[in-house]
């Protein structure tokens, strides 16, 4: 019996070290795999329009300074107050926006459709002018810091009007005189498209990739092997890919794809307030605000796999002699 309760004392030992180094492997591998875990998200519905509607929310955009969400179906702009998900008034213009986008610097709206766009007071709810274009508009994306207004064009306006085409051109304009001042012609066809003010950087949505490009040379820096709606934070250079029911969470500084959240639906408009770290992303007649934790989650789960794994592998070893302690006791009477 001696030698039996040795031999388990040393598959016990052999156990408990074999947990030590998996734990530390756990521990030490995870951390240092570049992988940032995505904090579990909080999902809110914001209903946005009647239900049953025969028009469906087809784009976001969000002013972070204020704290405001323009959600539109197309026909008309719903403001929604990011603090209470109310919805605060519905606007109706002539051009209600298929593509909308919002200068939170200037607090002006952009509402595209058609050939042209409607250049909207934040604050007042007021068209101040239209800007005419030669094509159809299919995406627009506003560059805060430079002023500066990107439209994704298609010469195929029927299309465009109902959201189902491409972009093939991009037309660069300056925010402040509302002139076209260069035109970019894309090699590939473009969904839709987003800027991060903070480095003048565009991402264009390819439909298998994200085309990364300089906002200043207009060339091509890299690409990313995901694609889906994309949206930036330029508070934390992230990138936010939506496609059916997950999101995609990608580093602006490496273009690699960094953890998945599972949403209910992603929608086929989304956008992001980086001050309150939240991804609003339509659905169907509702907005789902989706709130993720603030920071990075990076290597947290490793640390508890691998604390869970020292625990239960590498205390097998005091479980084996107390079982046998047990048996040799139960033997003796």
């Amino acid at each position: 019996m001696r030698l039996s309760l040795m031999r388990f004392a040393k598959l016990g030992a052999l156990l408990r070290a074999t947990g030590i180094v998996l734990a530390f492997c756990l521990i030490f591998g995870i951390a240092d795999s570049g992988v940032a875990w995505a904090g579990t998200p909080v999902v809110r519905s914001i209903r946005t329009i009647k239900k049953g509607s025969p028009f469906s929310l087809v784009d976001l955009a969000v002013d972070p300074t204020t704290d405001t969400v323009y959600a539109s179906n197309g026909i008309a702009v719903f403001v929604i107050n990011g603090a209470t998900d109310k919805v605060l008034r519905t606007i109706h213009v002539k051009n209600s926006g298929l593509a909308i986008a919002v200068n939170p610097t200037t607090n002006t709206v952009y509402l595209a459709n058609g050939k042209s766009i409607s250049v909207m007071n934040g604050a007042t709810d007021k068209v101040l002018r239209t800007i005419h274009l030669y094509a159809g508009i299919t995406a627009i994306a506003v560059d805060s810091t430079t002023d500066t207004v990107y439209v994704g064009m298609s010469q195929n306006s029927s299309a465009t009007y109902f959201d189902k085409t491409d972009a093939k051109t991009l037309s660069v304009i300056n925010g402040a005189t509302d002139k076209v001042t260069r035109t970019v012609e894309l090699n590939r066809q473009v969904l839709e498209f987003a800027v991060d003010p903070t480095t003048d950087t565009l991402y264009l949505n390819n439909g298998n990739s994200i085309s990364v490009i300089n906002g200043a040379t207009d060339k091509v820096t890299g690409i990313i092997d995901a694609a889906g709606l994309v949206a930036v934070d330029p508070t934390t250079d992230t990138l936010y890919l939506a496609n059916g029911k997950s999101i995609s969470v990608v580093n602006g500084a490496t273009d690699k794809v960094t953890g998945t959240v599972h949403a209910e639906s992603a929608g086929i408009g989304l956008a992001v307030d980086p001050t309150t770290d939240t991804v609003y992303a339509t659905d169907g007649d509702s907005v789902s605000a989706i709130s993720f934790v603030a920071g990075s989650d990076r290597s947290a789960s490793g640390v508890i796999i691998g604390l869970v794994g020292l625990v239960v592998i590498g205390g097998s070893g005091a479980a084996w002699l107390s079982v046998l302690r047990r048996r040799r006791t139960v033997g003796s009477t």
